[in-house]
Formats: structure tokens, C-alpha cells, sequence
């Protein structure tokens, strides 16, 4: 069940990191999708957004299931905000996920991410590496007024690994065992810990990398390659 209003989601079970930079128009829809499969918390570290995205996550933040960050960091901030992240709320949450705001977990044998992490509850530390599927434009040219969800509906079928061999984990901060989290792997500490591929069957995520053409053009990372449209 959720806290009632105002309380924290803190300690909690699951809770997400991610880096945003404008991402205020899918924000909504990505934090209430993750909650609904199992998502308890969710620490941002804002990278200088300018498009109203503080004020779409203040409601969040007033009800204590989100916490928010100004990240100028230069360099590499993703990673400098992950490894933030793990190390200073280690002791409040049980796991951690190191997603992006265009990636949507897929807990396929269950509405609940709950049960595989249960699963590995009671395990030596492990590092839970869940595979991708990529979403293209979907015909889209412009931005389309519906739900991301709703409206990119067709990937590309090699999208698949090893054809795509990009991943995302999750782990349990509170071990120790990771030292230095990065975008799409950790460095562990010693050989303790395992790293464990889980299947889709189980579980993996969505990754909606492209949208519309027109917001493929605007992003300012990724406009310069190729855009991935559905087979």
C-alpha cells in the first residue's frame, strides 16, 4: 500500500536514481507507471532543467516520494549522480535502480517488481542485470499528444541482445559491495558479489530512446546518430 499523503516512502523496499535534464512533459507519466509496478522512492539529480520540471516533481517531493538534487556537476554527471546516490541513501533503501526517465521496467511474470527482488532478498550481494527492448519513432513525426506508452508501440526487432547489448541494474546499496556505479554496470568491490542476467521472461525494460522525429532532432545528445525506427 502507499504512505498516506505527506509521509516518506523512506526506508523503502525499491527506490530509483535518475539524472533529468528537461524531461518535465514525460516525468508524470514515467513516475506513476513505476509506481504502480513496485517503485517505492525516486532521487533525482536535476542537471540544470529550465522547462518546468522542478514544478512537476514538487508535488512528489511534498508527499515524500521523491528526492531532488541540483546537479551542476560538469564532466560525466550521470555517473558522478549515480555514484552520489548509492552511497548516501545506502541505508535507505533495500535496492537500487539506476534507470533514465525513457526506460520503463517490465516485470513480466508478475504486476510487481517486489517478487524477483524478494527472490534475491535473502542471497549473497547480488547485481540484477536486466535486458532492453528499443522503441522507435512509431511513424511519428511530431510529437504526438498521448501517452509515451500509448503512442510508441513498435520496436525494432533487434533491439534484442546480443544485437543491442545494453542493460540497466539493480542492486542492494546497503552491502558495500558496489564501490563505483556507472550508467550501465557497477565496479564491485571484490569478487563477493554476483552478477545475475535476468531473463525477460522474468523481467527487463522498455526503452524509448527515439520518440517522434521532431524530438529526435531537438535532443541535444542523440540527435547526431542514427534514429532507431521499428523493423
Amino acid at each position: 500500500p502507499r504512505p498516506p499523503p505527506g509521509a516518506s516512502t523512506l526506508p523503502a523496499l525499491a527506490s530509483l536514481c535518475c539524472i533529468v535534464r528537461d524531461e518535465g512533459r514525460y516525468l508524470r507519466e514515467w513516475i506513476e507507471y513505476s509506481r504502480m509496478v513496485g517503485v517505492d522512492h525516486f532521487f533525482f539529480y536535476d542537471h540544470g532543467s529550465s522547462d518546468g520540471t522542478r514544478e512537476v516533481l514538487a508535488p512528489y517531493v511534498d508527499a515524500g516520494v521523491a528526492t531532488v538534487h541540483d546537479w551542476g556537476w560538469g564532466g560525466y554527471p550521470q555517473r558522478e549522480a549515480h555514484a552520489h546516490c548509492t552511497h548516501r541513501y545506502s541505508h535507505l533503501t533495500q535496492w537500487l535502480g539506476l534507470m533514465d526517465v525513457d526506460e520503463f521496467i517490465v516485470p513480466a511474470r508478475s504486476d510487481s517488481i517486489h517478487p524477483i527482488l524478494a527472490h534475491f532478498a535473502a542471497e549473497d550481494p547480488v547485481i540484477l542485470r536486466l535486458s532492453s527492448l528499443t522503441f522507435g519513432s512509431s511513424g511519428h513525426k511530431a510529437r504526438p499528444p498521448g501517452l509515451v506508452l500509448e503512442s510508441y508501440t513498435r520496436r525494432n526487432v533487434t533491439s534484442v541482445y546480443p544485437s543491442n547489448p545494453q542493460h540497466k541494474v539493480w542492486f542492494r546499496p546497503g552491502t558495500g559491495h558496489v564501490h563505483l556505479p556507472s550508467i550501465h554496470a557497477v565496479d564491485i568491490a571484490d569478487e563477493a558479489s554476483a552478477l545475475v542476467e535476468v531473463h525477460p521472461h522474468d523481467c527487463f525494460y522498455n526503452h524509448y530512446r527515439s520518440k517522434s522525429l521532431d524530438d529526435h532532432a531537438s535532443d541535444p545528445l542523440r540527435a547526431r546518430f542514427p534514429i532507431i525506427v521499428a523493423d
